[in-house]
């Protein structure tokens, strides 16, 4: 019997058998999928436990992991057995001869190569014979459980083949897998122990990076993030992975990289802001000097408007009149760069982003316009563009897309992120670059097209696809400044914070009694006391009797009740799990008699839904006379903003029992085979199926939420009322190739 040593996949904590000949081999966890590489160290001394160091785990073009280019200053990689190249392995399998995959061939001078054996998927060969070689595989044993000791479990947590060899042992809480290895510092130019800059390392390198990623829109269409309940954001991460591959600093005293995202948590936690998100780019082009190399991401939405272009801040609208004052001029931004003393100057327009399953549930993700696309890619001169998508597409976000097989990892929100952070998985150029170096874009833009492009395809045979094409405009200055290692490093600065504005408990008492759960998931991640509200606003809305007062004396306050039993009734009714929520978003394969019969006892649950909630609109709409003589304010617009969301539901539970019906009386577009369409998923559209009658309670309450953003302008209903009357209400079934590959 051949030996085994036991270890713990770092991801789910599952236990691994591992055979004793695959220690230093990359190695899949069979029950998460993830990568993982046991490494020993060295052997043990007597009385001594090594301490492990970083091992990459990816190879160059078949080179062994030793001879692969990493940063001055990182203690060499020992490895105890060199795989061949792009092979995993399943340690809860049966060894067998590994079979390997031939990494393709680098052209000179490209620093990136799309090899699609990066993918990860598992390779599994031949068992061996377990004749007289058993007591040699348990003398083996003895000395690899010893190694195993200072073992550093490394996996790729969500691109396979990760450059970063992270001791799980040592990771940070917090901390994504991109970040650089432990034990050597903040940064991959910081001396080991983390003492400080090491000569010659990243430390010198005059490059910085700037992130900026707006999802949880309040009022345009909410953008894709990344895996609901991931440990680490993921913008924050493909930034920490990118400036690891571009040597960009990343030292205590020296970290170069700066992220703005809605998505983060702890202390970089804020919200992306109109005088935030100027704020900070312009802080980032003010502390640039003129040797360095900027790159800046901008992930969100870009609009066009009475021909001018704009970038969209978290509180972003495009209706009212006061709309030009929750956007940011792209004039703006370009003055600002044109002013940046930085020698070479990249940006990426991540826009007009749209996820195919989901649809557009409010304004904002409608394709580029001809008028935007020629906007973005005129910069100032010597500033070099990266558009996601041209006119006319989409930029496409993802839901749960594995790309490289089920082996592979599952890409979640942009798929322009997810492909910039595979290219920067896949090849590191082949010598370090030196301070007078460029920022590859040169390399990096077609491959980076390239594997988009591959994402794309694959999604499209999912019918959650579209195509997307990833430009380059602008050109970098003939010469760039050279470094000047002598000059003090660029600035690092705090990002701004958003304006300061009514007590956030005086808040949280409004959002207790009005917030509801969104009508569609994923519509409102924004709480309400997170808004900066004017404090001499919200003066007028103060809470005059409390609600368990209010409870405990219905008949003095039936206006009041009311309202809370509406409030209550729609909470419950969309609750997480509830029956509101368990919507039938895909229908895969035909529609035959089963189908058809489950779907006539879901709609029992939706027939009762309905005729509960018109019950609740009479019973509110009897008391029109109690609402003019409520004196508080508060509930004023309580009552208000109960009768329009009412409505609004009542209206899409209408339209998704419609839709119910039309899988009964097979109402539905027919498929093209030939487009490997073989079922259906269920997507928001701006006009509704349902009848005129509940047509005209749609429209009722979008004149109702129109009112109260008027009459209750800059208040927390205001808000609640922008949102809910940005979401579309109506429903399509929309042809689909479901098979998953």
């Amino acid at each position: 019997m051949e030996s085994a040593v036991r270890a713990t996949c770092p991801k789910c904590r599952n236990t691994l058998n591992i055979p004793a000949q695959w220690i230093g081999q990359t190695l899949k966890c069979k029950k998460c999928g993830a990568l993982i590489r046991a490494t020993a160290k060295a052997p043990l001394t007597p009385g001594a436990l090594p301490q492990p160091v970083p091992v990459p785990v990816h190879d160059t073009n078949g080179l062994p992991a030793a001879a692969y280019p990493l940063p001055p200053g990182y203690p060499p990689p020992v490895l105890v057995a060199q795989p061949a190249p792009n092979t995993a392995v399943d340690p809860d399998r049966p060894a067998r001869r590994a079979k390997p995959k031939t990494a393709r061939p680098t052209a000179p001078g490209n620093a990136f190569d799309l090899d699609p054996a990066e993918g990860g998927v598992a390779v599994r060969a031949r068992r061996r014979n377990r004749g007289s070689g058993a007591l040699i595989g348990v003398a083996l044993f003895f000395v690899l459980a010893a190694g195993l000791v200072g073992a550093g479990i490394l996996y790729g947590e969500q691109v396979i083949g990760d450059l970063l060899a992270i001791n799980n042992k040592n990771k940070e809480p917090g901390k994504d897998a991109s970040d650089p290895p432990p034990g050597t510092g903040q940064s991959p130019g910081t001396a080991p122990g983390g003492s400080g800059p090491s000569k010659g390392a990243n430390a010198t390198l005059p490059r910085r990076m700037l992130f900026i990623s707006v999802t949880k829109y309040m009022y345009l269409n909410p953008l894709t993030a990344g895996v609901a309940g991931g440990a680490t954001d993921r913008p924050a991460g493909v930034a920490n992975n990118m400036a690891f591959n571009w040597r960009v600093p990343r030292d205590k005293d020296n970290d170069q990289t700066f992220v703005l995202s809605d998505t983060a948590t702890g202390k970089d936690e804020r919200l992306p802001m109109k005088n935030v998100v100027q704020g900070t780019y312009q802080e980032f082009f003010k502390t640039s000097r003129a040797q360095d190399r900027v790159f800046i991401y901008f992930g969100g939405h870009a609009i066009e408007k009475d021909g001018k272009a704009y970038l969209a801040p978290i509180e972003a609208e495009l209706d009212g009149d006061d709309w030009q004052k929750t956007v940011i001029p792209l004039d703006h931004f370009y003055d600002e760069l044109k002013k940046c003393k930085a020698a070479q100057k990249v940006v990426v327009w991540d826009v007009c982003r749209l996820n195919p399953e989901k649809g557009k549930v409010r304004p904002g993700s409608e394709p580029m316009s001809a008028g935007l696309f020629k906007a973005l890619t005129s910069p100032p001169a010597g500033v070099q563009v990266v558009t996601t998508c041209k006119a006319g597409e989409n930029a496409l976000e993802l839901t749960q897309l594995r790309p490289d097989g089920f082996a592979g990892p599952m890409y979640s929100g942009s798929a322009f992120l997810e492909a910039a952070r595979f290219v920067a998985n896949a090849r590191l150029a082949k010598t370090p670059p030196t301070p007078a170096d460029p920022l590859p874009i040169d390399d990096w833009h077609p491959a980076v097209a390239k594997r988009t492009n591959e994402i794309c395809d694959i999604a499209e045979k999912s019918g959650s696809g579209g195509k997307q094409t990833v430009t380059l405009a602008g050109a970098a200055p003939a010469t760039l400044a050279p470094p000047d290692p002598a000059e003090k490093v660029a600035a690092r600065f705090d990002l701004p914070q958003a304006p300061k504005g009514a007590s956030p408990a005086e808040v949280k008492s409004v959002e207790r009694e009005l917030a509801l759960p969104p009508l569609r998931p994923g519509l409102s991640e924004i709480g309400l006391a997170d808004f900066p509200f004017p404090a001499d606003v919200m003066k007028d809305y103060a809470e005059d009797v409390k609600i368990a007062d209010v409870m405990a004396d219905k008949d003095k306050y039936p206006l009041r009740v009311a309202v809370l039993e509406v409030f209550g009734k729609l909470r419950q009714m969309w609750a997480p799990g509830a029956g509101a929520t368990r919507i039938r978003d895909t229908i895969t394969g035909s529609i035959n008699d089963n189908l058809k019969a489950a779907v006539k006892k879901e709609q029992e649950f939706w027939a009762v839904s309905i005729a509960e909630l018109e019950l609740e609109l009479i019973k509110l709409e009897g008391l029109t006379d109690a609402r003019k003589e409520e004196p508080s304010k508060r509930w004023q617009a309580h009552y208000d903003f109960a009768l329009a969301v009412l409505k609004a539901r009542l209206a899409y539970m209408n339209e998704y029992n419609k839709l119910l019906g039309n899988l009964v009386t097979e109402s539905v577009p027919a498929l093209d085979p030939k487009l490997g369409q073989d079922g259906y998923t269920l997507v928001a559209a701006d006009t509704l199926r349902s009848g005129k009658e509940v047509k005209k309670i749609a429209e009722e309450a979008q004149a109702l939420f129109g009112e109260i953003v008027t009459k209750y302008k800059g208040s927390p209903w205001a808000i609640q009322a922008k949102q809910e009357r940005g979401v579309a209400i109506g429903l399509n079934w929309k042809p689909a190739s479901l098979k998953k590959e």
